[in-house]
């Protein structure tokens, strides 16, 4: 893939990223149990690679939504970085700009996407 398309993809998913966070955070400080204030504490003072996990703990279902997410941008993020950005997870062929355009996290090229059982 181009690399023009790799940065705006990677500037996107930054974005994204971002918003997700700022979003998590608003929605934990509308909860007042303890355990969630924990997790707010320990989300503040840990590296961001720990959040899914910590977030994992908690079952509200607008966090979950909002957590699966942020692990899908992460995972995109991880594969530009290791430069496999763009591959088909099931057959590694490309996949079509467009389909990454509409959706920067998405796994799968259109053929494996009909097929997916999950």
């Amino acid at each position: 893939m181009r690399a023009a398309f790799i940065l705006l993809i990677r500037q996107k998913l930054e974005e994204e990223q971002s918003v997700l966070r700022q979003h998590i955070v608003q929605c934990l400080h509308t909860h007042s149990d303890l355990n969630t204030k924990i997790i707010l504490q320990q989300l503040t003072e840990s590296d961001e690679q720990s959040w899914p996990e910590l977030l994992a703990t908690i079952y509200s279902e607008p966090l979950q939504q909002l957590r699966s997410r942020l692990e899908m941008v992460e995972a995109a993020l991880s594969q530009i970085h290791i430069g496999q950005y763009g591959s088909c997870s099931d057959c590694e062929k490309t996949i079509s700009s467009e389909t990454l355009l509409m959706d920067p996290t998405e796994q799968r090229c259109a053929e494996c996407k009909k097929h997916r059982r999950y």
